[in-house]
């Protein structure tokens, strides 16, 4: 059979694209996967290096540490922002009536006419719920049943919130194995 195969293989007359003793080689191996899980072990294993400018970044850092000028970089952050907490302090203190004024205009021209809005909107929704409230007349058993199904669905809603926040939790399956 081999030397069958290779007067085939040999053979000038065949097109180099289609080979059908190879092809049906081919297809009668057996075929074969990794086990499951095979890929997620091997993935984890993987280290995908960090960009060259970032290791740069943290070797400049560690070596910074390591050898006590850390604590200048720290300090010098720490005394710009306050050295510019200090600067805005001043300015706000040396306009105070400006700011003042500039405050109370906002509040006057935007707040205040805003928060009536709002104040209006809100009384005009209670009194739309209260007529009709006071317009259907429910006993007492369905206030009792509504207000428990809303409380149901809240409860509910909080159990399904939970559960759905839980991480996946993968089942262990064994393979061959010996008890």
């Amino acid at each position: 059979m081999v030397r069958q195969m290779n007067d085939q293989l040999t053979d000038p007359g065949l097109p180099t694209d289609e080979d059908p003793v190879l092809d049906q080689l081919l297809a009668s191996l057996e075929h074969f996967a990794p086990a499951p899980g095979f890929e997620d072990r091997v993935m984890r294993n993987v280290v995908t290096p960090a960009p060259r400018w970032l290791q740069r970044v943290q070797d400049r850092g560690r070596s910074m540490l390591q050898h006590g000028r850390g604590w200048w970089f720290l300090g010098g952050l720490t005394g710009a922002s306050a050295i510019s907490a200090s600067a805005i302090a001043a300015l706000l203190v040396l306009n105070a009536a400006a700011v003042g004024e500039t405050v109370d205009g906002l509040l006057t021209g935007v707040g205040l006419p805003l928060w009536r809005g709002v104040l209006g909107i809100a009384a005009g929704t209670a009194r739309e719920v209260t007529s009709v409230i006071n317009s259907v007349s429910v006993s007492a058993s369905v206030i009792l049943a509504v207000g428990a199904s809303v409380a149901f669905v809240l409860v509910f809603n909080t159990w399904a919130i939970y559960r759905l926040m839980q991480p996946v939790q993968a089942e262990r399956v064994e393979f061959n194995a010996s008890r």
